[in-house]
């Protein structure tokens, strides 16, 4: 028996169910709920096939932002491309949650002279001047250990 031949558009298209909003993907996902679809033996993503297929080539460097949240979803029209970490910072991550802050939690501003980085991070300098006597109150064992430390390496840096 002849083996039938169905041209890749019509696979990918039957495996799409069309709605008044979403174009839902109904066939296999990955681990990460985004839809893929066979393409001559391997494995692409579904919306990122059917965004090249009726709007454009995806850019080099580009990645694709689903606008509506649904990542099964396949209508190129909820699809934009956007660079990794803008797609990272426009989501609902703890990255894009705590980019959005505009105060620390107690309240203040992070903005200007109140504001410093460590190791990429943002931090607060009000609440650090808050907290560094009471963490001193409460570890007095290794606040003394400390500048028993700092004691000998002055030393060391004398000789």
């Amino acid at each position: 028996m002849k083996r039938r031949i169905i041209p890749v558009e019509q696979r990918f298209w039957e495996k799409v169910e069309k709605t008044k909003t979403c174009w839902n993907w109904t066939s296999a996902f990955n681990q990460k709920g985004y839809g893929v679809f066979n393409l001559n033996g391997k494995a692409v993503k579904a919306h990122r096939f059917a965004y090249e297929l009726l709007k454009s080539k995806i850019p080099k460097g580009l990645t694709l932002d689903h606008i509506c949240r649904n990542r099964g979803c396949v209508n190129p029209n909820h699809l934009e491309c956007l660079t990794h970490k803008e797609n990272i910072l426009k989501g609902i991550g703890l990255s894009a949650i705590n980019a959005r802050k505009t105060h620390c939690d107690s309240g203040h501003p992070l903005t200007g002279k109140n504001l410093y980085f460590k190791s990429g991070r943002r931090f607060c300098r009000e609440c650090r001047r808050n907290y560094k006597p009471k963490w001193i109150k409460l570890n007095p064992e290794k606040v003394k250990e400390h500048e028993k430390r700092s004691r000998a390496k002055r030393r060391i840096v004398k000789t």
